[in-house]
């Protein structure tokens, strides 16, 4: 209902103060990012990735949300690096990587990130949640069904 992929059956839902009802879809969408337990990736690179909520982002921008995600090194690493094609749904990828990479909804600067397991699939959990934790001004949405990641949230 947030993401307004469905419609609110009843009350009225408020985002800081503004009626979400009086806001056009693609208008809340955009205050909203959302980081799913098993991220899209488009068929691009890297950088289109990341950049996806805000096209007009500049390098030092998408290299910062790089880094944030913990995919500096590797992505140095790449003879590519930022232009580096990811493949169909980020098949180049390793499942960590793909989700790391997910965070690019925070280079869009929302008012509310959600996060719907965002450590899936991760070695290091611990990684990208102390990094989203610490690393934004956004209000979390943090969903979870590992009780020890909620130790940083009220």
């Amino acid at each position: 209902m947030l993401l307004r992929f469905w419609a609110l059956e009843g009350g009225e839902p408020t985002l800081g103060g503004i009626s979400m009802n009086h806001l056009a879809q693609d208008t809340s969408r955009r205050m909203m990012g959302w980081v799913a337990q098993d991220a899209h990736l488009f068929n691009t690179t890297i950088r289109e990735n990341i950049a996806l909520g805000r096209p007009e982002a500049l390098d030092a921008e998408i290299t910062e949300v790089a880094r944030v995600a913990r995919l500096g090194p590797w992505i140095d690493s790449l003879p590519d690096g930022l232009d580096t094609h990811v493949g169909e749904q980020g098949a180049r990828l390793s499942g960590g990587q793909r989700q790391r990479l997910a965070v690019r909804a925070q280079s869009a600067e929302p008012s509310v990130l959600i996060l719907d397991e965002p450590t899936s699939g991760l070695d290091e959990p611990r990684l990208v949640h102390d990094v989203l934790v610490t690393a934004t001004d956004t209000s979390l949405l943090y969903v979870t069904h590992r009780l020890d990641e909620l130790t940083a949230f009220d």
